[in-house]
């Protein structure tokens, strides 16, 4: 008996010898390439006749814990086209902290491949839904208590071409078409991952692509957080091969990400542009309307409150040679009905050359614009605190200073009122003076070249009538002096 024993412990010892000697090998062989890879083949195979598609990795890298290397990855939709064909994807692993619920990750790496996502014209099906079906769960998502976190130090992407088509929508003639968009040559480098739950934040050094529509971008960057609070970018810089744009700060905030889904009401911009080149050309891309302009101006401004009262402060706008606009502007929701709409508008200062006036390129299908010949010899307008107010059919309007070629006028606030049969025009006051004129050349104006510079002040009441028609209804004034 006590031999059985022993031969029986001697045999299990064996065994358990044996059994782990097996699950060593086991372990160093599925680190092997080759073997991965014959693995990898089985799977996918597996998978191609699982969901009737076709499903393929070339090679296979893994060591566990450490890192993730995929040769050639490709995959096809259920109609037989591409949904992705990567020729490198690598994973390098850091971390992973199961108890804390912590995954950190060194780099992901994909390179020179093609993304192609699109919704069926049918029902508007993604053409990746049968992966989600297939590996999805049919069990509700219970809450936890604290999600995953991940921390990617680096991701890197080189040569991706990246498309996306809702073929249930018309493709635009001219512009990005967001149901329509095909990046090419997209690459991504971007640091400081972290996710958690609903926040999310990373730095973004460097983003391109060539778009389309013929939108070229040559260099994103930016630090950019997503959470409830909203989406928040800072130090962000844009690059084209005209424009050189950079916003200290472009926030879209929020109390909670479903804020988005009533954006004009509950989304409130925080936006500091700092001084930049913009050429309207690339604008136009975003804003179809503006097509066949490609003028360089120069912006600056703050954008702050929901976009139903929208307000843009310190707002410059350089354009042309000489042109400057500086201005305070608060739009209102647009909305409302145009009877509806109201006006709180505040130049602080203009330089309008008639010159570069007429060098701008408008969009397609509008004519140039002509400066007439009656006051072409003003040759430029010069405004200091001028002010708008009110609505398009009933506004007052304000110029404590302006100059120009020919002499200096100030506006005192006027009426402008649509009227049922008329345009009426006239000073908020009666008793102010209108328009004061300050070494004014009159002549050139008059058509008279005898009279020269003249200086005093006007008061009248205009009108102009819907068949055409005008009428002086009142007409008085003072002049200091008149010279010939």
């Amino acid at each position: 008996m006590t031999k059985v024993l022993k031969i029986t412990g001697l045999c299990i010892s064996l065994f358990f010898e044996l059994l782990l000697l097996l699950v060593f090998v086991f372990v160093f062989a599925i680190r092997n390439s080759q073997i991965q890879s014959y693995l990898a083949e089985k799977a996918t195979t597996y998978l191609s006749e699982e969901l009737q598609t076709k499903i393929s990795i070339e090679k296979v890298d893994i060591v566990l814990f450490k890192h993730i290397d995929l040769n050639n990855i490709f995959i096809e939709d259920l109609e037989g086209q591409t949904l992705l064909d990567l020729a490198h994807l690598y994973v390098d692993l850091d971390k992973i902290k199961l108890i804390n619920k912590q995954l950190l990750i060194k780099k992901i790496g994909i390179n020179n491949g093609t993304i192609n996502l699109n919704r069926s014209a049918k029902n508007g099906a993604y053409n990746f839904q049968f992966l989600v079906d297939y590996f999805g769960s049919d069990k509700p998502v219970q809450k936890k208590s604290s999600p995953l976190e991940i921390k990617l130090n680096q991701l890197a992407l080189q040569h991706i071409n990246f498309s996306y088509h809702d073929f249930r929508k018309d493709t635009l003639d001219f512009g990005v078409d967001y149901d329509h968009i095909e990046l090419k040559n997209l690459h991504l480098l971007a640091d400081q991952i972290q996710s958690a739950g609903d926040n999310h934040e990373l730095w973004i050094r460097s983003l391109g692509f060539k778009e389309r529509s013929g939108f070229n971008l040559q260099h994103l960057a930016a630090q950019l957080n997503i959470s409830d609070k909203g989406i928040v970018l800072r130090h962000l810089q844009l690059k084209t091969k005209e424009s050189k744009i950079y916003f200290p700060l472009l926030a879209l905030r929020t109390k909670q990400l479903s804020d988005f889904e009533y954006f004009d009401d509950l989304v409130r911009f925080d936006v500091a542009l700092q001084q930049s080149q913009l050429n309207l050309k690339d604008l136009s891309y975003f804003v179809p309307d503006l097509k066949g302009m490609n003028q360089r101006v120069f912006l600056s401004g703050q954008v702050k409150d929901v976009l139903k009262r929208l307000s843009i402060d310190r707002f410059k706008l350089v354009f042309g040679q000489q042109s400057v606009l500086q201005a305070t502007i608060k739009l209102p929701d647009f909305r409302l009905e145009s009877e509806k709409l109201r006006f709180s508008e505040q130049i602080h200062f203009a330089h309008l050359d008639f010159q570069d006036l007429e060098n701008i390129q408008l969009p397609q299908g509008l004519s140039a614009i002509e400066i007439p010949d009656a006051i072409k010899d003003l040759a430029y307008v010069e405004l200091k605190n001028s002010k708008f107010r009110g609505a398009l059919n009933d506004f007052q309007l304000s110029v404590q200073k302006a100059k120009t070629n020919l002499g200096n006028f100030a506006l005192a606030p006027l009426r402008v009122k649509q009227e049922a049969d008329a345009l009426t025009i006239a000073a908020v006051q009666s008793d102010t003076a209108l328009l004061q004129l300050q070494n004014f050349n009159l002549g050139p104006l008059a058509a008279f070249s005898e009279l020269g510079t003249c200086s005093g002040q006007l008061n009248f009441k205009l009108s102009f009538f819907n068949d055409g028609s005008y009428a002086l209804n009142t007409l008085n004034g003072r002049l200091n002096n008149v010279l010939f």
